[in-house]
């Protein structure tokens, strides 16, 4: 059986915003989906106006809010 200790600073800053966050089961797999070999601890996702990546980063986000739900 595995634990997962939640960073209770993390959701005391973010309970009260807008910004939309989610715990993932470990930094290796986290590291993974960022693309890297190594253990990722926190990453954002960010975009301007003139992204190409925009539409994916829109998915991204929607899918993200459908999580909190």
């Amino acid at each position: 059986m595995k634990i997962f200790y939640l960073d209770y600073n993390c959701i005391l800053l973010y309970s009260g915003t807008n910004v939309p966050y989610v715990f993932v089961p470990s930094k290796q797999a986290l590291g993974r989906a960022c693309g890297v070999t190594r253990p990722v601890i926190a990453c954002s996702v960010t975009s301007n106006e003139g992204s190409q990546l925009k539409s994916q980063i829109q998915q991204l986000k929607d899918a993200i809010e459908k999580l909190l739900i």
